[in-house]
C-alpha cells in the first residue's frame, strides 16, 4: 500500500540505459544510502533482475571438433556468468582471492568459495605453480570451480624466465584436465591463465595453452573420458583474439557450422523422471546413496541437543567424512542446542559448502512433527537466504529417533510443496532425499508419497486449466484496453516523504546517468578509509566492467577516475559508489560506537575482556531496539549469541547462558533519553518556519540572500552529551556558527556530528579543521565550488565551542601550542571575525539543518 505522505518523481531513461540498469543490483542501494528514498526502473525490469556483473552477450568466435570427439571453442563472454560445468581461475599459490578474475568470481559465487580455499590451504599448504585444486562454486552458474596456479612473470621477461614458465604454465593446464576428468564433469572452461596480473605475455600464453589442449586431444584424450568440451573464454577483445588466432594456426580452420550458444553446464535440474518433480523453480528427487558422498551446496545432518556428531549413524558418517574439525567447529558455535535449531557450519572435506545439522526430538516427545516441519522449512530459507542451489536431506527421524516411516516422508515432502509452491523466489534450487538403500522401507514411503504429489498435481492442472485460460484472455483485454495509446518508456521512479531529498535524487540520477558518458569522477573522502577488500573490489570492477579506474588526491581530496564505454562506466559508477556508502556506514557507526564507549558499558563475567566498541554498540542498539526486534544476534568473539533482554531490567541472557549487565558510566541522564528513540540514536524534526521563534532566522537568511524551504531541528543524545562534556572543560561558552554540507552527507553529520571526511572548503588556508562560519555570506563564498551538483543548500546551525583562539595557517593539524614550549593547545583557531576552525569534532553540535536556496529578491 503506498504511503500517502510519499512523493513520486520519474526520470525518463533511455532504452539503453534502462537495460543497463536493469542488470544492476546497485541502483537502488545507491540512492538509498546517499538520498534516504527509493528508486525503482519502471516500465522495464525491475532494479536487481541481475543477469551478471559483466552483463556480456556470449559470443563464440571459434568452434573444431577433434580428430577423437574433443570439442575445442572459444569464447567472448564474462567467466562469472558463463554456463560450464566448471570455470578455471587464475589462482596465486595462497588461494587467496584479491584480484582480476579470482576476485571477480569471489564477489559473483561468494564468500563460500574464500572458506573452502582457506579450508584446503590449511590442509595441504600452499598450492605449487603448475598444480590446481577444485572448490564448489557457490553462487556461480557452475558446478565448480578449478583453481589452477599458473607462473608469474617479471614484467621484462628474459628467454630463460619465459622457456622455465612455459613449462610451468603447460603443467597447469595439464592439471586442469586432470582435475575436470577427475571430477567427471562435461565441459570446462579456461581463462588466458597467467596473462594478467601474472605478466606472462599474452599471445605466447595463447600458444601455449592450444597446443596443450592439441597434444591432450592427441596422445591422452579417450572417447571414454567424461570431458568432452573445452573452452576458451576470454572477456576482452585483445584476449580473445589471441586464442582464436592460436586455434586457427594450430588446429586449423573450424568447423563450417559453429553452434549457437545454449550453456554447456550438465543441467542441474534434469529432466523430470519417475523419481522427481519440478514445482516452479524448484525440483524435488529422490536418490538412493550415501549422504555423506554426496556433492551439493548444502547438506543435511541430524544430531542430537549435545551437539555430539558420534551419535546417530547419519551424523557418524558425516564426520567420518569431514573430520574432526567439523565436531570443533559447531562447538565453538554453540554447547549445546534446543529442539528445532538448525545450526550452520562448513563442510569441510564433505562435496559441499555447508553443512545445516538440525536438532530434532524423539518421535515420543511433545510435539516432535512439528518440530521436524520446523526444521525442514527452516532448512529451506536458509539456503535460499545463503543463494545455494541445491540442499540434500536424509530422511531425518527415521533410525533412532523412531519416526515412523511414512510419517516423515509426508512430512519432509509435504513442507518441500509448501515451500515450492508458495514460498520460494530465487533461481533453481534442487531438493534431493538422499535415502540409505539397505532401509526399503523408507525408500517405499518416499516414492509412495512422491507418486501422491504428482497424482494430486496432475489432477489440480487439468481442473484449472480452462479457468487459468479464460483468466489469461481477461488480463490480457484489461493491460491492452488500460495501456492504450498512453504506454510509457522505461523511467527510474524514487519516491520517499522527503521532498527535498528526491529532487536531489534526481538531479544526481540526469548528472550520472543521462549523459552516456565514456569518463566519470567519483569524489568521496571516504575513499581514504578503503582497506584491502575495497582495493582488491576496485581491481576486480575493473576485470568485471572491462573498464579503468585511476585514483587520484587533488587539494586533500581523493578522486576515482571510471573511464569505459557509458554502460560499463555507469555500472562501475553504481558499483564504486555502494562501496563508498558501506565504508560511509562503517565509519559513522564507528564514530557512534566511540562515544558509547565512554559511556555505557555491557559486562558480563564469561567474557571479561568485553571491550571492543563494535561490541558494545551492537549490544547498546539491540538494547534500544528491544521492543521491535526480539532475540538479536550478535556475534562476540567468533561466537553467535542470542540476546533474550529482560523486561525491566538493565541485564540479558543468552541462549547458551551468559549473563550480560548494562552500566551507564556517566550521570548525564543518556539511559532516559535514548529510551524513545527505540534503537536509532538521532531524530530530525521538522518545524514550522512560520511561527515567531523561527521568523528572525527566515529574515536572516533572506538578507544573506537565501530562501529557507525547511528547518529541521535535530535531537542526537550521544553527540549532546559529548558536546556538554567538551563545552563544560573548555569554559562553559559556546556560539552559533554556521557549516555547510553536500546534500548526500546531511544525514552522516545528523548522526556522528562534523567531520572533516563530510565537508571541507576549497581552500584550508587556517589548517587541516572543521569550518565554521559567523556570517551566511562569508559562508556561501567560500564553499560554492562544491556544491554543484546539489538541486538545494543545506546549512548546518551548530552551537560550537571555541575556547581559546589564535590564528592559523595552513600547515595545522592540530591547534598550536600556547607557547613555543607548552604542551597544552589552543582549542581552535581562526581567520579574522567570520571564520573559526576546530579540531574536535566533539566541540560542535548541529541543532538545526537548514534547507535553501538562493533568493533573488533579497532587499
Amino acid at each position: 500500500m503506498m504511503n500517502m505522505n510519499e512523493t513520486r518523481i520519474q526520470v525518463p531513461i533511455d532504452s539503453e540505459i534502462a537495460q543497463t540498469l536493469s542488470e544492476s543490483l546497485d541502483l537502488s542501494d545507491v540512492v538509498r544510502r546517499k538520498f534516504g528514498c527509493d528508486a525503482v526502473l519502471k516500465n522495464g525490469k525491475a532494479i536487481g533482475s541481475h543477469r551478471g556483473a559483466g552483463s556480456f552477450k556470449p559470443e563464440i568466435r571459434y568452434s573444431k571438433t577433434l580428430d577423437k570427439g574433443l570439442k575445442i571453442s572459444v569464447w567472448k563472454d564474462d567467466l562469472t556468468t558463463h554456463k560450464v560445468d566448471a570455470v578455471v581461475n587464475a589462482a596465486n599459490a595462497g588461494l587467496q582471492h584479491v584480484g582480476g578474475l579470482a576476485a571477480a568470481l569471489l564477489m559473483a559465487g561468494g564468500p563460500a568459495i574464500q572458506t573452502m580455499s582457506d579450508e584446503i590451504i590449511s590442509r595441504i599448504g600452499s598450492v605449487p605453480t603448475g598444480e590446481a585444486v577444485v572448490t564448489m562454486a557457490g553462487r556461480l552458474p557452475c558446478k565448480m570451480i578449478i583453481h589452477a596456479v599458473g607462473p608469474q612473470c617479471s614484467p621484462q621477461i628474459t628467454k630463460r624466465e619465459l622457456d622455465h614458465a612455459s613449462a610451468l604454465l603447460k603443467k597447469a593446464v595439464y592439471s586442469v584436465i586432470q582435475e575436470a576428468e577427475r571430477q567427471g564433469i562435461h565441459s570446462v572452461a579456461i581463462p588466458a591463465l597467467s596473462s594478467g596480473l601474472f605478466s606472462f605475455p599474452l599471445s605466447f600464453c595463447a600458444e601455449i595453452i592450444v597446443t596443450t589442449l592439441q597434444q591432450y586431444s592427441r596422445h591422452n584424450y579417450s572417447k571414454k573420458s567424461s570431458l568432452n568440451e573445452i573452452r576458451l573464454v576470454n572477456h576482452d577483445d585483445k584476449t580473445v583474439a589471441e586464442m582464436e588466432k592460436a586455434c586457427r594456426t594450430l588446429l586449423g580452420p573450424a568447423d563450417d557450422k559453429t553452434p549457437s550458444y545454449s550453456g554447456a553446464v550438465t543441467n542441474h535440474t534434469p529432466t523430470e523422471s519417475a523419481d522427481s518433480i519440478r514445482i516452479g523453480n524448484v525440483t524435488v528427487h529422490i536418490k538412493r546413496g550415501r549422504i555423506e558422498d554426496e556433492k551439493a551446496n548444502v547438506i543435511v545432518n541430524t544430531v542430537a541437543p549435545d551437539l555430539d556428531l558420534s551419535q546417530g549413524k547419519v551424523s557418524q558418517a558425516i564426520l567420518r567424512k569431514a573430520g574432526r574439525p567439523l565436531q570443533q567447529e559447531i562447538k565453538t558455535i554453540k554447547h549445546y542446542a534446543q529442539y528445532g535449531d538448525v545450526i550452520k557450519t562448513k563442510g569441510f572435506r564433505m562435496g559441499c559448502n555447508f553443512v545445516y545439522h538440525t536438532v530434532c526430538p524423539t518421535w515420543s516427545e511433545y510435539k516432535s512433527s512439528e518440530v521436524l516441519s520446523d526444521i525442514v522449512m527452516q532448512s529451506l530459507h536458509m539456503a535460499e537466504r545463503d543463494f545455494e542451489k541445491s540442499i540434500v536431506f536424509p530422511a531425518i527421524g527415521t533410525g533412532n529417533l523412531n519416526f515412523p516411516k511414512d510419517e516423515v516422508a509426508k512430512i519432509m515432502m509435504g513442507q518441500v510443496l509448501t515451500f515450492a509452491e508458495q514460498l520460494y523466489k530465487g533461481s533453481k534450487l534442487d531438493v534431493y532425499f538422499v535415502l540409505y538403500p539397505p532401509d526399503q522401507d523408507t525408500v517405499k514411503a518416499f516414492e509412495k508419497e512422491l507418486k501422491a504429489i504428482k497424482r494430486k498435481r496432475k489432477s489440480a492442472v487439468s481442473r484449472d486449466f480452462d479457468s487459468l485460460t479464460n483468466e489469461s484472455n481477461r488480463w490480457k483485454d484489461d493491460m491492452s484496453s488500460s495501456l492504450g495509446t498512453n504506454k510509457q518508456g522505461p523511467c527510474v521512479e524514487v519516491c520517499g516523504e522527503n521532498k527535498e531529498a528526491l529532487m536531489e535524487a534526481e538531479k544526481w540520477i540526469r548528472h550520472t546517468l543521462l549523459r552516456s558518458p565514456e569518463r566519470l569522477t567519483i569524489q568521496n573522502n571516504h575513499i581514504y578509509y578503503f582497506g584491502q577488500k575495497e582495493h582488491n573490489d576496485l581491481s576486480s570492477f575493473q576485470y568485471i566492467y572491462d573498464v579503468s579506474i585511476k585514483e587520484m588526491v587533488k587539494d586533500g581530496k581523493v578522486i576515482l577516475e571510471i573511464t569505459g564505454t557509458p554502460q560499463r562506466v555507469i555500472k562501475t559508477m553504481l558499483a564504486v559508489e555502494k562501496l563508498c556508502g558501506e565504508v560511509q556506514e562503517e565509519y559513522a557507526m564507528a564514530e557512534e560506537n566511540e562515544m558509547l564507549q565512554s559511556l555505557v558499558q555491557w559486562r558480563c563475567a564469561d567474557i571479561p575482556a568485553l571491550t571492543e566498541t563494535e561490541i558494545t554498540g551492537s549490544i547498546e542498539r539491540a538494547y534500544l531496539s528491544r521492543k521491535t526486534c526480539q532475540s538479536p544476534v550478535i556475534v562476540i568473539n567468533g561466537q553467535q549469541l542470542t540476546f533474550n533482554f529482560r523486561h525491566k531490567s538493565e541485564t540479558a541472557v543468552t541462549d547458551c547462558g551468559k549473563l550480560f549487565e548494562r552500566k551507564c558510566l556517566l550521570d548525564t541522564g543518556y539511559a532516559k533519553i535514548c529510551t524513545v528513540l527505540n534503537g536509532s540514536f538521532y531524530q530530525r524534526t521538522v518545524e514550522d518556519s512560520s511561527k515567531n521563534q523561527h521568523k528572525e532566522r527566515v529574515q536572516l537568511y533572506r538578507r544573506s540572500g537565501l530562501e529557507v524551504v525547511k528547518i529541521e531541528s535535530i535531537n542526537n543524545p550521544l553527540l549532546r552529551i559529548h558536546f556538554e562534556l567538551k563545552k563544560n572543560a573548555l569554559g562553559g561558552k559556546a556560539q552559533t556558527l554556521y557549516h555547510r554540507v553536500p546534500a548526500q552527507f546531511c544525514i552522516p553529520v545528523c548522526r556522528a556530528g562534523f567531520q572533516r571526511v563530510y565537508s571541507q572548503p576549497e581552500k584550508q588556508s587556517l589548517g587541516a579543521g572543521l569550518y565554521f562560519n559567523e556570517k551566511l555570506d562569508t559562508l556561501m563564498r567560500d564553499q560554492s565550488n562544491d556544491f554543484e551538483r546539489d538541486a538545494m543548500i543545506y546549512i548546518f546551525e551548530a552551537q560550537v565551542v571555541t575556547g581559546k583562539t589564535t590564528n592559523g595557517s595552513r600547515d595545522l593539524i592540530v591547534p598550536p601550542g600556547l607557547s613555543a614550549d607548552s604542551l597544552t593547545r589552543y582549542d581552535s583557531v581562526s581567520g579574522g571575525t567570520s571564520t573559526h576552525v576546530i579540531f574536535n569534532s566533539r566541540q560542535a553540535y548541529p541543532e538545526y539543518l537548514i534547507t535553501c536556496r538562493q533568493s533573488y529578491d533579497s532587499p
